[in-house]
């Protein structure tokens, strides 16, 4: 084909240009898989059943194989491999590993790489086999497969998903056991966000992310979604509240994404909604870039949104900045700032201070999980692959949540100051969050009691402290020679004290005024409404003795038993190679038991009885529980660079036979199977209700009698029969096959060749 559109672009080059010599054809550099050899065996069934040799050739021509040459062949490879060895190879590229290092690792433990007998094509092999058979009857379907896997393993395993007219997966969703039980504790302040990776179907990954006990991030529910519309992300909070027992977070922290905004006043109304910051204040270079003093406005409005305590000093300090820069002479910079003054109590901290956000002002929570999924996911991750990749950086962030708990009752952290304050809360708090009480502790040389105020509500200070600040490229804060005030009220009947910057609100952490203030009146116990009980150590937690749901269809009976057998098998070896005598020992007692059990296996394989193919029932690979479930459809409609050349492929090469049209030279890959009526079961609908999903009904062939010859093979009404050696399946019943032939005008020789009749 290479050939033929090269020779036409010769010749138009020779019409329009006349006299232009024409290019010499390219060499075709693919090596040929065929060495012309003759050597064969030929051989048919007769009317008896029976295999009758018919032609045999030993003779080689063009080569010479002898049995040291016998690592050359695949066959022979592939035929020393067991599978557990082929199991464990897999186990190893699921955990991470690619086939080059798994073969190195192999090469190691054998003692070189030519004891390893497979090469590394034969590994990808085994593995791309195992992926393409987890993917049969279509990606999505095995994903649900999986899922329904997850949930009989742990029934508070929660997924949903919704389909399109068609049946094509859009979105799905699923929460894990512990994150649910997780919620009841540290469900107060969620963050949210889809900007994570897209995978081969361009549906990009979000999470909702909360904050645990040692401040780490802790993922609360996991999403697929197909569009970042009005319509998707309603139904993906709904389904999300209800995965959570209909409780709904007092927070939520997203980017700023129009199309959340209305889901979220609809379906979570008691839920303060806030846009990350940082995604705001990223966007002043784009938006305030061509106004002619743009570096000195960029510094006047970070210093207006972050040093406004209160919504009076914010107010006061944008209405003069506006006029100081002049930016109503600017239209760009006018419309943008217009916009965002609008939408202030949205996103300025100022507005935001009276209620708990765990310390967060941006997604990057978010940002964190993501971090960590990268080890688990990339692009060119299945649909299939997301939960079992899902399931291993849950059990890693699991693992690390009882690492940290473990350490924080082991080691206790040193106290680096003499406040009664810092002792108190190294007993109660976790390592990290005692940590954020220890270093307002460090800070209070710096504040300093200017003046205060007694009035018949308690008393009012006026602290002076030093501004810290985070510089670019740098995560620590710096001290500054910059001075700030800061008002404190204290009551003594009951203990209170709060802070104009908020920090306890905001953060749960008592800041170093209200520290100073306490010491300056010299409170000792700290009050209870000061010790929150999500950055207790001595708490139990819930969610920490749930398992994460976990399901692997390859652990079958015979691989239980195989790792069973095993768990004996390693200590005897490892105890005998003390020795050679104990090792020969133990060798020929191991040649005994083999030989034991080949006579075991003998005597149970004959009182086995073997159905017949015909008497057992036909099982569709497809779980059509719940429909058989399309795979999504790819958002982008035209794919950037040099469109993909569509090449001819034998009906063989995906492993099924499919029925080819007359008079058309396409092979159709979707073959006709269930379809769905209505919405599945979990979807709601925009009234909230739940509607039923209706039962899967298969298109019947018009034939009833060959509905099930058809799943085994079909023919293809052409002269060319093309066959794929991976794809033949053996029919013990020749007359059954006969009878399939017939309908296309075919026959059945002796030597088991179709032939067409009259040709």
């Amino acid at each position: 084909m290479r050939q033929k559109r090269e020779a036409k672009n010769r010749a138009k080059n020779m019409q329009l240009g006349g006299t232009l010599v024409p290019e010499p054809p390219r060499v075709m550099n693919r090596k040929s898989k065929k060495c012309e050899c003759l050597a064969m065996l030929r051989a048919s069934i007769n009317g008896v059943g029976e295999w009758v040799v018919k032609t045999v050739v030993l003779e080689h021509v063009n080569h010479q194989p002898t049995p040291s040459k016998w690592r050359g062949v695949k066959e022979y490879r592939m035929a020393h491999v067991t599978k557990h060895f082929k199991q464990s190879i897999i186990t190893s590229y699921d955990s991470g590993a690619p086939v080059s290092q798994v073969r190195a690792n192999l090469a190691e433990r054998l003692g070189g790489i030519e004891n390893v007998v497979l090469s590394e094509k034969d590994m990808n092999h085994i593995v791309q086999s195992e992926r393409k058979l987890k993917m049969e009857g279509g990606d999505a379907n095995a994903m649900m497969t999986y899922f329904e896997g997850l949930q009989k393993d742990n029934d508070k395993f929660y997924h949903a998903h919704r389909l399109d007219e068609e049946g094509h997966l859009t979105d799905i969703m699923w929460v894990d056991a512990r994150s649910r039980v997780a919620f009841s504790d540290f469900g107060e302040v969620v963050c949210f966000d889809a900007t994570y990776l897209t995978n081969s179907y361009e549906l990009p990954f979000a999470n909702f992310v909360g904050v645990n006990h040692h401040g780490h991030s802790l993922l609360l529910g996991c999403a697929l979604m197909s569009h970042e519309d009005c319509d998707s992300f309603s139904w993906l909070f709904k389904q999300w509240r209800l995965c959570m027992g209909g409780r709904c977070p007092a927070a939520i922290l997203t980017d700023q994404a129009p199309a959340m905004r209305r889901p979220l006043e609809e379906v979570m109304p008691e839920a303060r909604h806030r846009w990350c910051l940082w995604h705001i204040m990223n966007k002043i270079p784009s938006k305030l870039g061509t106004h002619s003093r743009y570096a000195e406005l960029k510094d006047a409005v970070k210093g207006v949104v972050y040093e406004s305590l209160c919504v009076e000093e914010f107010e006061s300090r944008w209405a003069s900045m506006l006029v100081e820069y002049k930016v109503i002479d600017h239209l760009k910079s006018n419309v943008w700032l217009g916009d965002m003054y609008n939408e202030r109590n949205m996103w300025v901290p100022a507005y935001m201070n009276n209620y708990f956000w765990a310390g967060m002002k941006t997604t990057q929570r978010v940002e964190s999980i993501n971090s960590f999924f990268d080890g688990f996911l990339e692009r060119s991750t299945k649909l299939f692959e997301f939960p079992k990749k899902y399931c291993a950086a849950m059990n890693k962030r699991c693992s690390d949540e009882k690492d940290a708990d473990a350490k924080g009752l082991k080691y206790i952290r040193k106290l680096v100051t003499g406040f009664p304050i810092e002792k108190f809360f190294q007993k109660l708090y976790t390592d990290n969050k005692f940590r954020d009480v220890q270093r307002e502790c460090e800070r209070l040389l710096y504040c300093v009691v200017e003046d205060k105020k007694i009035s018949e509500s308690g008393i009012e200070y006026n602290l002076e402290d030093r501004v810290w600040i985070i510089v670019k490229g740098k995560s620590e804060e710096i001290l500054t020679q910059y001075k700030k005030f800061y008002a404190v009220k204290f009551c003594k009947d009951p203990i209170e004290v709060s802070c104009v910057c908020k920090m306890f609100e905001t953060k749960g952490i008592l800041c170093r005024h209200c520290i100073r203030v306490l010491d300056t009146n010299r409170v000792v116990d700290v009050p209870e409404r000061y010790i929150l009980r999500r950055w207790r150590k001595d708490v139990y937690r819930k969610h920490m003795h749930v398992t994460v749901a976990s399901y692997d269809p390859t652990k079958t009976e015979v691989v239980k038993r195989f790792d069973k057998m095993m768990l004996k098998c390693e200590p005897i070896c490892e105890e005998a190679t003390i020795n050679e005598q104990t090792m020969e020992y133990v060798m020929n007692e191991l040649q005994t038991l083999q030989i034991a059990v080949t006579d075991r296996v003998n005597v149970v394989k004959q009182n086995q009885h073997f159905l017949p193919l015909e008497s057992l029932p036909y099982q569709d690979q497809v779980d059509n529980t719940e429909g058989n479930i399309k795979n999504p459809i790819g958002r982008s409609k035209k794919k950037r660079g040099r469109p993909t050349i569509l090449r001819h492929k034998a009906l063989g090469e995906n492993n099924c036979w499919k029925t080819k049209k007359k008079g058309t030279n396409k092979v159709h890959d979707d073959p006709k199977g269930t379809i769905v009526e209505g919405q599945p079961e979990g979807v709601l609908t925009r009234d909230g209700t739940l509607p039923v999903i209706s039962k899967v009904n298969q298109t019947e062939n018009e034939d009833p009698e060959n509905a099930e010859d058809i799943g085994c093979i079909s023919v293809v009404p052409d002269d060319d029969i093309l066959l794929s050696r991976n794809s033949i399946v053996w029919c013990d019943d020749v007359e059954r096959l006969k009878f399939v032939l017939g309908k296309e005008n075919m026959i059945l020789n002796e030597d088991c060749v179709i032939e067409r009749n009259g040709s």
